[in-house]
């Protein structure tokens, strides 16, 4: 249920501020009744809702003022979206706008604006998270630009740590180095740009690991390693590393074991131990192939039986070929037979048993 009085109070104070932003010499009334307007939003909250696109029009109308009045037309859209919380991501479209044309039109000296807008940015990350690859690169871009002051450039980096720790832009990731790289030259910025590679190999895990050779080479070259942050990033990178050295073992061991399965089966090693149940299961069930392979009637080629076998591909013996290619024949459902794989060698275009098992 809505607070009570609210049907009565907000449209009237909405009438007031549109008249105010339409008579050109009401400045300061036409500031002091957006600042209300945001404070009653801030109380109502979501019950906000119905008159938002009214208010959104009235925003409109006063961001065609001066400075001043965009300053409070920030604060007003910071206020409102922090009151309604995420509710307020449903009028990021009318939002995000207003802030990309201040952060990449404002060419003062002072970028007041620009940092109005990066520190509104802010408390509204969850909000225009859908909205990131607009807002985040020129964020990017004023961090990285050594004509600003260096305050600006600190008020970007704020921002960009403060989004960082708040939602996932790993896809990003890339290009956030990059700018790391430019700027951990910059001592004043470095405390915070280890901070933000701290987050960044937290969201990035084993996958920071393209990344750790040039990070390394950096904090040696600037001393780094003695800094408060360092053990931190020495631990979460010492662990990214590993979960990248046991995935790749497990993706060579399992493709081993597929080939030491498959020509002990050919050999008919009855001690054969299956480094791989996939595709243990698959010789006991009489496909050798797997379900890609198999697709569209790829296995009449390797009929095997009473039935006359078909003519089957020539590959060259030096060719590389996959498992199902290496074993060119098919089971029914019973262990592999040696002597009925020797049967069968006098109609390959093999000239000895090496080459069969290579």
């Amino acid at each position: 249920m809505a607070p009570l009085y609210t049907e009565q109070v907000v449209p009237r104070l909405i009438e007031v501020c549109r008249k105010t932003t339409e008579q050109s010499n009401h400045g300061t009334n036409r500031e002091f009744f957006l600042q209300q307007l945001a404070i009653f939003v801030a109380i109502i909250k979501k019950h906000a809702a119905p008159y938002m696109p009214v208010i959104f029009t009235i925003i409109a109308d006063a961001w065609k003022e001066d400075i001043s009045v965009k300053m409070v037309v920030i604060q007003v859209l910071t206020e409102m979206g922090t009151a309604i919380g995420n509710d307020f991501s449903k009028y990021t479209g009318e939002l995000i706008p207003y802030l990309l044309t201040v952060l990449q039109t404002d060419k003062t000296k002072e970028r007041v604006l620009t940092v109005k807008v990066m520190e509104s940015i802010r408390p509204l990350t969850y909000c225009i998270v859908q909205h990131l690859h607009l807002v985040l690169p020129p964020i990017l871009i004023i961090l990285d630009d050594i004509s600003l002051k260096l305050s600006i450039r600190q008020t970007a980096l704020d921002t960009v740590l403060h989004m960082t720790q708040q939602v996932d832009v790993s896809a990003y990731a890339p290009r956030m180095m990059q700018s790391w790289h430019h700027n951990i030259k910059v001592a004043e910025m470095r405390d915070k740009l280890l901070l933000l590679l701290i987050e960044i190999i937290k969201q990035l895990g084993k996958f920071f690991d393209i990344f750790k050779r040039g990070v390394d080479q950096k904090l040696q070259e600037h001393a780094l390693h003695k800094s408060v942050h360092y053990e931190t990033y020495r631990k979460l990178a010492q662990r990214s590393q590993m979960s990248r050295d046991v995935i790749t073992s497990s993706v060579f061991a399992g493709s081993n074991g597929n080939l030491q399965s498959a020509q002990a089966a050919i050999r008919g090693d009855p001690g054969n131990i299956y480094l791989n149940n996939e595709l243990h299961e698959r010789l006991l069930n009489g496909s050798m192939d797997s379900a890609n392979s198999r697709h569209g009637n790829r296995d009449d080629y390797y009929q095997f039986g009473l039935e006359d076998k078909k003519e089957t591909p020539k590959v060259a013996p030096t060719t590389a070929r996959s498992t199902s290619e290496l074993v060119t024949i098919q089971i029914t459902k019973q262990r592999l037979n040696k002597d009925l794989v020797m049967s069968q060698w006098k109609n390959e275009h093999l000239t000895s048993k090496d080459e069969w098992l290579q």
